[in-house]
Formats: structure tokens, C-alpha cells, sequence
């Protein structure tokens, strides 16, 4: 179907009936023979998909569509049936009614799922073009009564269509709103979801008690990627005993340390916003949840505290470790653990923010010679979560190119999360764009992290923010020292993935508004005063400021990527290395000499739908002196995981920059790296065969090495037929060299 032709809205009107007559009149026969396999399935996919189309080019007529949609799922509802049951009196006219046993409601239910994917993109497109409003939450509040009002699907059905009220989408416009569409009442709202989430958990209680393992587990899938964390815990908490295997046992366990952390996280926000929780946790109280619900975030406080937040810290490290047992996970759950990681990280610095702003006194007016110097050392603290930050948004762009099988949407909302973290490292980082408070930093010497960092940290927001919204990029440029590198907003950087302006992108960019106007008017102020005690007093002012945007940062709305729910080895590769030493068993080398390597470099894992081709491959190898290690240790030590490792950024950085060499010029002869001082690294460039493997070979200059045993360390990526770079994983530890006497 191609673009339509602009025309008023009744032949549109006329065809969004005419789909759903079309639906209607289709599914008739298939509830008469009882057809649980049929085509008919597919055609009506195709109508809602034709019907989707139709309100992308015509979004005014969204109402329409979901009473159109209202009037479908009530037909499903009562087809072969004249009494039309819709109260508490009906309900023992309702049981007795026939409509052809099991086969009945499991078709009913299979065409009310295709229908609840179709309103799931509908709804993410309506956010998308900032269409939610009053009447839209409304309408899709009584669909889903219609359905919970029914006993003629499947609890499964149920339960997915009370999740839709969970549906991130409309969280973000009951929790924050959504300018000039959407004025709904928040608290009246937010309460509404927090009841309605108790009969969600009624319909998760009614699967698992007919023991419906694998629908509940789709369902605790669903609640976590919509944000109903409360029904996720419950779910995941209820299925730790139905499983078995020591694997799986562990991965339900994890969830629900996950899904209980974000669950209090939640709580704990809502509370900010001074509604009350206690019925909310008061489920997780009972004996169905046990031990995890003995933190409680109840009490209403002004102030989130650092100790509530490490708590849920503590939640996420648990999860994590949880996954890193003592059991041979190999490749499985590679994403998920690196994925807790980078929120624990993320987390962490969190809490390091709110200690440094659990010490300022911000209801004093009057600032002591004790509290100047206080302020400042906050500062420094500032700078110094500000670059951890930075770095976690680097490492999360690593992740959307480490999988190469990830879904798009999971790859967005990886993005997502990575333009979060650099607006909250700028944001922390305000001291960097005010001459006065950095210059105030470093008299008292508590010295500077980087250099550059100001414009490290400004590129590395604009890089993400894309043309989302020239106006804001255009305003940080404006940040920078007249002295500071020029800003090439455009400059090739595939690590930074841009955001699509989504309702989640729109909530973060709204934030970044509120921080680029706030760091504005600090600069402004704190031009104009030259003496300790002003200069102490925008410190303070930059610090409250901080904390407000903080609060707002953290009402963001985390989602959980439907990749973490996906188990298959990663695609990855395996390094193997000889020298040619008289002792093949080893790799020696004699001090005050070069070590020349030889490499094969073999792809693991690589999944038979594999969307696109693979062609070169390339790596550095780098080790250091202070890489030495037991020779005891030998090729037996255990991987460290990359996220784990602190060099992953700079060295894949450096990877990148030699891919990039190799593609723009004609020949490539640089083969070996530099020698900074601290590590000596090298590169290879290999050409995949049929098997999967490369070969080639790289010189290190490990001549100013002491006698030892030295570990080897590498990371590779490869180039895809279309001219994409992917990381690839490093699924075994690197070689291990041994420097003798000469």
C-alpha cells in the first residue's frame, strides 16, 4: 500500500470499518469447525497490518481505530452467544454457557493475541507522534475491562491485556506527562495502575495454580519489558521451584533479584512523588515472596537517601552474581550478565551522586570556610562520577555492536539507555563549563581528570542526540571554552549510536532542556562574581541544581530489552596464537628481543539465520609489564568477561581507528601498534574462510620487558557485507608468553 493521497478523513473512516467488518466476518467460520490451524490467522495479520499502515498516514483517526478495535474484541467476546454478560448477576449464566469447550477459547485467545501485538505498535506509534492523551487511556482502560470481564479466553489473554495498562508508554504519560497531550492526574492515575496490578497478579496466580509453567513465565517476560515489576517478581518468585536444571534455577533466581530491585527502585520513586505504597508492597509481604521484600520502601521521605538506593544496588549485584555461579554457563547468558552489569554500574554512580548530595546543606544560607572547601571537593567527586558515566554510555554502544542478532527495538532501547547515561555524566559534570568553579578546583589542588573532558563530554551527548533536535546541539556547542577543540557534530563515530525520537527519547530530552538552561543561568551567575564567597555560593547553586535534575533523571523510565529474554550463544571468536620456539607447547621469547606471533582467529556460535555476511575480521593483541602473572596460572586462568575489564573502551576505540584505516586506504602495511608506555599493542587484519577462521600474524615489541610470564590480552570486530563494524566477544582467554635470559 503506498502513500495515500491526501483527502478528508470519511473514506479512511469508511475503510477502518470496512477492515474490521472484514475481521469479523472472517473469523465466524473458524469459531463454527472450530479451526485451530488456518490460514484465515494469517490473512487477518495482514488486515491489521494494512490497518496500521492506514493510521500512520491518517493519526487524527487513532479514537476511531481502538473503538473499531473495541467493537472486534466484544464481538470475539460474545459470537455464538445472545445474552450480552456484563455484570456480577450474569456471572452464573456466563459459566453455563457452551461455546464448544477448549478448542473455542483457545482460538478466541490466539486471535486476541494477534490483536494485543497489533495495539502494542499502534499505542508505540501514537507515543511516537505524541498522540497519547486522556481519551486514548480511556478507551484502551475499558478494552481491557471488556476482556477481564469475559471467561471465554485464556487466563494468558487475561493477563496480557491487563499488562497493557503497564505499558511504558502510557507510564511515561501518567508519571511525567506529555506536553499539551496528555493531563491526566498523576497520582490518581499512578494509583489506578497500582490497583489494577493487583488483579494482574490474580490472573498470574490463576496460571500457575493450573500449572501453566511456560505462559507464566511469558507473561513475567512481558511484565518486565512493560514495567509492572511488582507482577514480574511475583511470576519469576512463583517458578524458582518448578525448575529443575541448576542453569535455569539460577536464571529464575536472578530475575527475581532483578525484578525485585526494579520493583523497589519504583516504589521508592513513587514515594518521592509523595504517594503512598504500602498496599503496593504489601502483596510482596505474604509468604508467596518470602525474604525479598524485607526492605520496603513505604515511607514517605522527602529526599531519596543513599542508603535506600544501595540497597537496590545490593539487588542488582546479587542478580548478577547469581548468573556468575559456579556452574559452566558457557556463552548462554552472555548479554544478560553484561547487560546487569552496566545497570548495576549505572546504578552505582547514582548513588555516588546522591552521597556527595546527601552532605550539602542546601537550607543554610550562610557558608562557613569549612563548607567552601567542601563544596569544592563535591565538585571534584562530581568530575570524577561525570567520567564514569561517559564511560558506561561508551560501554552500552559496545553492547547495540557485540550482538549482531539483537531485534532493533532492544538495539534502541540500548541506545536509549547510553544517551541517558551521557545526559546524567554532562549534567554532573557542570562545574567543567563554568571558567571560575574549575579554575576554584584546581587552586585548591584537587586537580583536573582529563584534558578536554568539557568537550569530550558536550560531543559525546550530541553525538547521541542525532537530529533529534538541532536546537539543543546547537546550545552545547555554545558551552564550549573558546579554547577547547573545534566540535565536528558530524564526524564518523559508529560507536555512538543516535537515539530515535521515541516517548522514552523525548522524556530524556526534555530532561537535557531543563539541564542546558539550568548550566546556562549558572554560567551567567557565576561570570558576574570573582570573590570565594559567591563563587561558593554558584557552587551550591550548581549542586541543587544537580539534585533537581537528578530526581527527574531518575523518573525516566527504565526498560528492560526483549533481547535479555533470548538464549543462544553468543557470536563471538577465539583467538589462538604460536611463535615459532623450539618448544611448541609454549610460547617463549628472549629478553630484549621482539615477540612475532602467529594467529588464527576462529568465529564460534554464528547462528544458521545469520542476517547479514561476514567478511574480514581484525584484532589487537596488546600486553603490558604489569601484565605478569604466575606461570602456574598459565592458559588455564579463567577469562575475565569483557565487562569487566577496564581497558574495553580505549582498546576498542583503537580498533576502530585501524578498521578505519584499513578501509580508506588502497594498501595496509601497519601491521604493529605503539608503545605508550604502559602497554605495547599490535593489529591484524584477517580474510574469513569457509570454516569461519582467519590467519595472519603481528609483531609485539616486547624488548623493555623484565623476565616473567606475561598475558596477552585482544579484542576483535569484523566487517559485514553492507560495510557494518561488529565487536566480536572474546570467548577465550589470550595466549600466554614467557620473556628468558638471553
Amino acid at each position: 500500500m503506498g502513500s495515500l493521497a491526501p483527502c478528508s478523513s470519511l473514506l479512511p473512516s469508511r475503510v477502518i470499518s470496512l477492515i474490521i467488518d472484514r475481521i469479523t466476518l472472517m473469523v465466524k467460520p473458524v469459531l463454527d469447525l472450530c479451526w485451530t490451524e488456518s490460514p484465515v490467522f494469517q490473512q487477518i495479520n495482514c488486515l491489521l497490518n494494512l490497518l496500521f499502515r492506514l493510521i500512520r498516514e491518517y493519526p487524527d483517526l487513532h479514537v476511531l481505530v481502538l473503538d473499531q478495535i473495541y467493537v472486534l474484541v466484544k464481538s470475539l467476546s460474545y459470537m455464538h452467544d445472545n445474552l450480552v454478560i456484563t455484570t456480577e448477576a450474569d456471572a452464573s449464566i456466563r459459566d453455563n454457557v457452551d461455546l464448544k469447550g477448549e478448542k473455542s477459547r483457545t482460538i478466541r485467545s490466539k486471535l486476541l493475541f494477534i490483536v494485543y501485538r497489533f495495539l502494542v505498535a499502534f499505542l508505540e506509534n501514537l507515543s511516537e507522534a505524541g498522540a497519547i492523551s486522556t481519551e486514548v487511556f480511556d478507551k484502551v482502560k475499558l478494552l481491557v475491562e471488556l476482556v477481564s470481564q469475559s471467561n471465554l479466553f485464556e487466563c494468558y489473554t487475561y493477563t496480557l491485556y491487563s499488562l497493557l495498562l503497564h505499558c511504558r508508554i502510557i507510564w511515561v504519560n501518567l508519571a511525567h506527562g506529555s506536553e499539551g497531550s496528555c493531563n491526566l492526574d498523576k497520582n490518581s492515575g499512578v494509583s489506578h495502575l497500582m490497583e489494577h496490578e493487583f488483579c494482574t497478579i490474580e490472573c498470574a496466580k490463576r496460571m500457575l495454580t493450573e500449572n501453566n509453567k511456560w505462559p507464566a513465565y511469558r507473561v513475567g517476560i512481558y511484565a518486565a519489558c512493560q514495567g509492572a515489576w511488582l507482577t514480574a517478581t511475583f511470576t519469576f518468585k512463583q517458578l524458582v521451584p518448578k525448575v529443575h536444571s541448576i542453569s535455569c534455577c539460577c536464571w529464575m533466581r536472578s530475575l527475581v533479584q532483578f525484578s525485585d530491585s526494579e520493583r523497589r527502585l519504583k516504589s521508592l520513586l513513587l514515594t518521592k512523588q509523595g504517594l503512598e505504597t504500602n498496599k503496593f508492597d504489601l502483596i510482596l509481604s505474604s509468604n508467596d515472596l518470602g525474604e525479598i521484600s524485607q526492605d520496603s520502601a513505604s515511607n514517605i521521605r522527602e529526599h531519596i537517601n543513599s542508603r535506600e538506593l544501595t540497597a537496590v544496588y545490593d539487588g542488582l549485584c546479587s542478580s548478577l552474581a547469581t548468573l556468575n555461579g559456579d556452574f559452566k554457563l558457557g556463552q548462554t547468558f552472555y548479554f544478560q550478565r553484561s547487560f546487569l552489569s552496566l545497570r548495576a554500574k549505572v546504578l552505582g554512580a547514582v548513588v555516588d551522586i546522591v552521597k556527595v548530595l546527601e552532605n550539602i546543606q542546601f537550607d543554610q544560607h550562610s557558608i562557613t570556610n569549612n563548607e567552601q572547601v567542601g563544596y569544592l571537593v563535591s565538585l571534584k567527586k562530581c568530575i570524577q562520577i561525570s567520567v564514569q558515566l561517559k564511560r558506561l554510555s561508551q560501554e552500552f554502544d559496545l553492547v547495540t555492536k557485540s550482538f549482531i542478532d539483537m531485534d532493533r527495538k532492544s538495539s534502541g532501547i540500548i541506545s536509549e539507555l547510553a544517551l541517558s547515561c551521557s545526559l546524567l555524566a554532562f549534567c554532573t559534570g557542570f562545574s567543567l563549563y563554568i571558567p571560575s568553579l574549575i579554575e576554584s578546583v584546581s587552586i585548591f589542588s584537587l586537580g583536573t581528570t582529563e584534558n578536554n573532558l568539557d568537550s569530550m563530554l558536550i560531543r559525546n551527548l550530541i553525538g547521541r542526540l542525532g537530529a533529534s533536535n538541532h536546537e539543543i546541539s546547537a546550545t552545547l556547542c555554545l558551552l564550549l571554552n573558546p579554547g577547547g577543540k573545534p566540535i565536528d557534530c558530524f564526524h564518523l563515530q559508529s560507536r555512538i549510536q543516535a537515539c530515535k525520537v521515541g516517548s522514552v527519547a523525548k522524556d530524556i530530552l526534555s530532561v537535557c532542556s531543563s539541564v542546558v538552561l539550568g548550566i546556562f543561568g549558572l554560567k551567567s551567575k557565576a561570570n558576574g562574581v570573582h570573590n570565594v564567597e559567591g563563587l561558593s555560593q554558584a557552587t551550591k547553586d550548581g549542586l541543587q541544581l544537580l539534585y533537581s535534575i537528578l530526581m527527574k533523571w531518575m523518573q525516566i523510565p527504565f526498560r528492560t530489552p526483549k533481547y535479555f529474554f533470548k538464549f543462544r550463544p553468543c557470536l563471538g571468536s577465539e583467538l589462538f596464537a604460536v611463535s615459532e620456539t623450539r618448544n611448541p607447547d609454549a610460547i617463549y621469547v628472549s629478553s630484549g628481543f621482539n615477540l612475532s606471533l602467529n594467529l588464527c582467529l576462529q568465529l564460534r556460535n554464528v547462528p544458521p539465520d545469520i542476517r547479514v555476511q561476514l567478511k574480514n575480521l581484525y584484532c589487537i593483541v596488546y600486553s603490558g609489564a604489569s601484565f605478569q602473572e604466575p606461570r602456574e596460572g598459565g592458559e588455564n586462568k579463567e577469562q575475565k568477561q569483557a565487562w569487566e575489564a577496564d581497558d574495553i573502551v580505549e582498546m576498542n576505540e583503537k580498533l576502530l581507528q585501524y578498521v578505519t584505516e584499513c578501509s580508506t586506504k588502497k594498501s595496509n602495511k601497519r601491521r604493529r601498534g605503539k608503545n605508550d608506555g604502559e602497554c605495547v599493542s599490535s593489529f591484524a587484519r584477517f580474510e574469513l574462510n569457509e570454516r569461519g577462521q582467519g590467519f595472519s600474524s603481528c609483531l609485539l615489541d616486547v624488548s623493555a620487558f623484565p623476565v616473567g610470564t606475561y598475558r596477552v590480552k585482544w579484542y576483535s570486530c569484523c566487517i559485514d557485507s553492507q560495510g557494518n563494524c561488529w565487536n566480536l566477544p572474546s570467548l577465550n582467554a589470550g595466549p600466554v608468553f614467557t620473556v628468558q635470559k638471553s
